[in-house]
């Protein structure tokens, strides 16, 4: 007899303007469950497709910068990226400074 196991990982949503209120939302709607406001954005456990989650931070105008598990700290690998933030970066004066370059040829 097979048992399904679920997953109860949580993921960090990183935004800044989620409105008040919206974790209750997503719980109410059974979109996600243990929500919970962060200094990054929101912790929440997906109840649902991952997609359905970020179309509902679409919706309210709360603007994702990245999503990534929990547990783990922010570094540079990003699951989940907007594409005007990686358009912001590239286009830096600075960006030379922190984008991997080859070795000139020999």
């Amino acid at each position: 007899m097979e048992t399904a196991t679920t997953s109860t990982r949580g993921m960090i949503i990183e935004s800044r303007n989620i409105p008040a209120g919206f974790g209750s939302f997503l719980e109410r709607r059974g979109l996600a469950g243990m929500t919970a406001r962060t200094v990054e954005g929101m912790y929440l456990e997906p109840r649902a497709p991952l997609t359905a989650i970020l179309r509902a931070f679409e919706v309210t105008g709360a603007a994702v910068i990245g999503v990534r598990p929990s547990g783990k700290a922010p570094d540079w690998h990003v699951t989940a990226r907007a594409a005007a933030g990686a358009r912001m970066r590239l286009r830096n004066v600075r960006s030379a400074e922190w984008l991997p370059t080859l070795p000139p040829a020999a």
